[in-house]
């Protein structure tokens, strides 16, 4: 077969993993069904340190490869849909598996007696068979009538009542051994201590285990009186009545910090431990086998507890993660992954880094490319990752004309300017030239979600995403009062500008905003004498991986902003997400779905500075009429909670709230906030999504049965998940 680089892309900018795709033929056969390929245009995001212990989710393919629960959700078949009559005929099924530990007792203790209820579970085997039925979401969870299983029904109502939950180690007919990267047994075992070692060294992990209603453990209390093979946690007496259900269910299946850390590879190496390849120590299905600046390779583990993943040749027997140590341009990193699909040098790709003619075949011939659905998305975070960096605001001393407009500056940031009314409505106005259900239709999604709420909030047991057409109504300060604009009008203008995107794009109060816009500026030119040709120039950041189609949004975006005035002069960059500018990234997770955890939640992240930010809000736009019904019904919220801190303004609840400690395991005032009127926290809600507006953005997407769309070797039988994550082990091979 020809050569193919020759004079199409600059020598310079091509990763070495390009002249191995030019050189190989288009054989769908030229790689082992049995080795999955994974490529990355970024540098390798591991470096010194091959241990996952730590507070939080998966996050990356390495974590998800080395990540070993005690038990864990199990996704098995690939899910297909019917995109005629919009339903899944073809399920993943969900059930729950043992995998280092090998039983659960629960225990159900009662107030103010010696006596307790325990209840035993050692089964985990479930009918599959539930695969072929239409549903929604493509996901069905299995269920057994056995009540010594944990599939069973049974076992998560005991889980509601438990206060107590030992979980013991599998020692009876399989050893845990960890192995070296060799694939060579270490000598050593894993042991209840292990589990202390990751939670003690966790950072927070005090305040992480208040959150979720659990005693703080110790050695002592977790070892349950020196038993090494057994871990017990338990409830707090005060919260006996919360049940355990989401601390087993969700934290225990998914949270890296229940990862044991070996107590004899700490002994062996100490500090060294985990730091390189040959001082780590490895229990999960896979290991680390090689790794290097361009690629990491993982391979099964010889000696996993479990005999027949070992022996069964329809699981992967190695996955290889391919990086580029210098990033590539998009549209070369795009042709790399399109013809080393087609050529089976990578096993998948994500359908959203295609251009418009590549997605027009791979729909064509979706059986052959393997079209599959996936998830990275979890509902209990917010949707919206786009904040306001307050902090890097206060800390400049030289500011840019955009800054100086944008956000009411004079010679340093005050919070009080910050909503003064011309600086709100400018920035308010700018950030509503969207029509945002136009934005994801282009972007080649469902529905947009105009929240910082997380989706799975519920609200008066009212579940928040059956609220979406409220949620997605815009608010707009214009001229000094409140309009709205409703999804049914955003959704009307782009099904009437199908012929035009950029025309689709804009808001349909864009030539209103237009004028607008204008007057405001010139008033701001004439106050402070600044020359009418002057350039606000500005760059702004989007933190998410390019695509084409973000980038033409992006593109268009601009022509927008410039068609408003020829003084705006704004550009676009793609950059990672610790990027420091007037926009931050962030990720609020929230351990329930209850809306006194969301609020809570928002104030104890102090880079939001929201009570300082209501503070000046209400300062400027109290007296307004136009903000009655926001005002009225947050002054109940406001009530609440200065009631129950015992402050009477913000300065004092600020001052008090700083030690985010102080919101930690509040149970009585997230029932005081759960028990609002639906009007109270609705109107919270909308009051704090116009506070917080940055205009919107790629990721303010609906997830409520969304899912992202890849494309997967058709050997390969990949599950949908609705955990955030799907485990390679899951992954079959046909």
């Amino acid at each position: 077969m020809k050569k193919i680089i020759k004079k199409m892309i600059p020598i310079g900018i091509i990763s070495p993993l390009f002249f191995t795709i030019s050189n190989s033929c288009d054989v769908r056969q030229s790689n082992l069904k049995d080795i999955y390929i994974k490529n990355y245009n970024e540098s390798n995001f591991v470096q010194n340190n091959y241990l996952i212990n730590k507070i939080g989710y998966p996050t990356n393919d390495f974590e998800i490869l080395l990540h070993s629960p005690l038990i864990k959700w199990t996704f098995q078949h690939k899910s297909k849909y019917d995109s005629l009559n919009k339903v899944f005929f073809k399920n993943s099924v969900k059930f729950l598996t043992f995998n280092l530990a090998e039983r659960i007792q629960l225990i159900i203790e009662k107030p103010n007696s010696d006596n307790f209820e325990s209840y035993d579970f050692y089964k985990d085997e479930v009918d599959q068979s539930a695969v072929d039925k239409n549903t929604n979401n493509g996901i069905v969870r299995i269920y057994t009538n056995d009540n010594e299983n944990i599939n069973s029904l049974f076992f998560e109502e005991t889980l509601k009542k438990a206060t107590k939950i030992r979980l013991f180690l599998r020692n009876t007919n399989e050893s845990l051994d960890y192995v070296n990267f060799n694939n060579q047994k270490t000598g050593s075992s894993v042991i209840a201590k292990d589990y202390w070692n990751s939670i003690s060294k966790a950072a927070n992990y005090e305040q992480y285990f208040e959150k979720n209603l659990i005693e703080i453990p110790t050695l002592e209390s977790l070892l349950n009186l020196g038993d090494n093979y057994s871990l017990t946690f338990s409830q707090k007496p005060e919260y006996w009545d919360k049940g355990m259900q989401k601390f087993v269910l969700k934290e225990l299946t998914n949270n890296l910090i229940f990862n044991p850390l070996s107590s004899a590879g700490l002994d062996k190496y100490t500090s060294n431990f985990g730091t390189k390849l040959e001082t780590t120590y490895f229990i999960g299905n896979y290991i680390v086998a090689e790794a290097s600046p361009t690629q990491l390779r993982f391979t099964k583990n010889f000696h996993y507890w479990n005999l027949t993943f070992r022996k069964l040749l329809t699981k992967l027997r190695d996955i290889v993660l391919n990086f580029n140590p210098v990033k590539i341009d998009i549209e070369s990193f795009r042709f790399q992954q399109f013809k080393a699909f087609k050529q089976n040098l990578v096993s998948e790709v994500d359908y959203d880094i295609l251009n418009s003619s590549q997605k027009e075949e791979v729909n064509l011939k979706n059986v052959a490319f393997g079209l599959t659905f996936n998830t990275s998305f979890l509902s209990n975070f917010n949707t919206n990752k786009y904040f306001y960096d307050l902090d890097y605001l206060k800390s400049k001393t030289n500011f840019s004309l955009f800054e100086k407009i944008f956000f009411g500056i004079d010679s340093s940031f005050e919070f009080e300017n910050f909503f003064n009314s011309e600086t709100f409505e400018l920035r308010n106005l700018l950030n509503a030239i969207l029509n945002p259900y136009s934005y994801v239709q282009l972007l080649d999604k469902n529905n947009y979600w105009n929240s910082y709420t997380p989706q799975n909030l519920e609200i008066n047991q009212i579940k928040i995403v059956d609220l979406k057409d409220t949620i997605n109504n815009q608010l707009l300060y214009f001229n000094n009062s409140l309009n709205q604009i409703s999804f049914y009008e955003n959704k009307k203008s782009f099904s009437s500008n199908l012929l035009n995107n950029s025309d689709a794009l804009k808001s349909i109060k864009y030539q209103e905003i237009k004028i607008r816009i204008k007057e405001l500026l010139d008033e701001y030119y004439e106050k402070h004498s600044i020359d009418l040709d002057t350039k606000i120039k500005w760059i702004i950041p989007i933190y998410s991986q390019k695509t084409w189609l973000s980038e033409k949004n992006y593109q268009r975006l601009i022509e927008l902003i410039n068609a408003l005035d020829s003084r705006l002069n704004p550009k676009y960059q793609f950059v990672n997400k610790q990027t420091k500018t007037y926009l931050q990234y962030l990720t609020i997770g929230n351990f329930d779905n209850s809306f006194g955890e969301y609020v809570i939640n928002l104030f104890k992240n102090s880079s939001l500075h929201l009570s300082e930010l209501i503070n000046s809000f209400e300062n400027n736009f109290q007296t307004n009429k136009n903000f009655k019904l926001l005002f009225d019904n947050f002054a109940i919220l406001r009530e609440t909670l200065f009631n129950y801190f015992s402050v009477q303004n913000w300065q004092e609840f600020n001052s008090l709230t700083n030690n985010s400690r102080n919101l930690n395991s509040n149970i009585e005032l997230k029932s005081k906030l759960n028990n609002l009127s639906i009007d109270t926290q609705m109107n919270f809600i909308k009051l704090i999504d116009l506070i917080l507006n940055t205009g919107f953005n790629e990721t303010q997407i609906l997830i409520q049965n969304y899912y992202n769309k890849q494309l997967v070797q058709y050997f390969y039988d990949k599950p949908l998940s609705d955990e955030g994550l799907v485990y390679f082990q899951d992954i079959n091979v046909y």
